[in-house]
């Protein structure tokens, strides 16, 4: 019996998406689904897909949470041993109000519910199936109905976070991320120490885009660093930072928003020679390799550290 890992990743935004897509292609050279139906994907993973009518399409129509609910990016790693599905969440105002009863607040933990079910209920049938690999039955009856005996794929999920530790420190972000989504897995352990590691069981992990220096910072600190020519968005930065301004200095919240927009715009702005009228989200993805320098992707000790937490769950 095959097996296989469904490693879905819950990502802040859909810049976190694209960009760490881009990260897994150019370093850990894994191959992105691109416009294949999802339904190629294993069962049970594909009947829970067409059942919300949708047929996937890659990462140049990744505009935020939609409905229905859907990853925005799928890969699967060179050995063919694991998928990786990437969700955004709808930014980080949205993962930290679970608590809230809203729907668009509950998309995400529905997901994660939906997801284990449907997994949770195939395994079943699996065991079963094999109690009966010694009969020369085409079917067997599971749940009153009657399921094909074919060569069925073992899928054990596991599940992770994408996030921005923005001018909160790292370590308060994993508090705050913890204390947010523990209660929707209470049958995986939160043992989880430091900021960019999965639990003992390697079933539950979180990232966090931060600078090592100050444990602060966000994606766009990080993107700026890479680009091909830096001097476009050094251009545009002061226009931003003039037009879009803190009007609120002690509301650190307020201040820190203000920052990645100006990062944003003038990232989004510099952009737009290589992906003309495209969203940020799609110049991250970069699907030409023409806005970000593959050689200091590959360089980047933060980037090293992506590649290195996606891989490590593989294993």
């Amino acid at each position: 019996m095959k097996k296989v890992k469904a490693i879905f990743v819950f990502c802040e935004g859909p810049h976190d998406v694209a960009f760490v897509s881009n990260v897994l292609q150019v370093i850990n050279k894994f191959k992105e689904i691109g416009k294949k139906s999802i339904t190629e994907l294993p069962h049970p993973l594909q009947k829970h897909y067409v059942n919300k009518n949708y047929e996937y399409e890659p990462i140049t129509d990744i505009q935020g949470v939609v409905d229905p609910y859907m990853p925005k990016s799928v890969l699967m790693d060179k050995d063919e041993k694991a998928y990786f599905i990437l969700y955004p969440c709808g930014g980080l105002g949205n993962i930290k109000s679970w608590n809230r009863q809203k729907e668009k607040n509950l998309q995400v933990p529905k997901e994660i519910e939906k997801l284990k079910q449907v997994i949770t209920d195939e395994l079943e049938k699996i065991k079963f199936r094999e109690e009966l690999s010694e009969t020369k039955k085409l079917s067997f009856n599971y749940k009153n109905k009657e399921i094909p005996i074919v060569e069925m794929i073992a899928v054990e999920p596991v599940f992770g976070f994408v996030v921005d530790a923005d001018d909160d420190l790292a370590e308060a972000r994993l508090k705050q991320i913890k204390e947010n989504y523990e209660k929707y897995f209470g049958d995986r352990t939160f043992n989880i120490q430091g900021v960019n590691e999965w639990n003992t069981e390697k079933n539950l992990g979180l990232f966090i885009f931060h600078r090592e220096a100050d444990k602060k910072g966000s994606l766009e600190d990080l993107v700026v660093n890479l680009l091909q020519e830096k001097d476009t968005y050094t251009k545009f930065f002061p226009h931003f930072e003039s037009k879009i301004q803190i009007t609120s200095p002690n509301d650190k919240e307020h201040v820190s928003a203000v920052k990645i927009k100006r990062d944003k715009s003038a990232l989004c702005s510099s952009g737009q020679h290589s992906y003309a009228g495209s969203s940020l989200a799609v110049i991250l993805a970069d699907s030409d390799k023409v806005f970000l320098d593959e050689s200091k992707i590959e360089a980047d000790p933060q980037c090293q550290s992506i590649a290195k937490f996606f891989q490590d769950v593989v294993e």
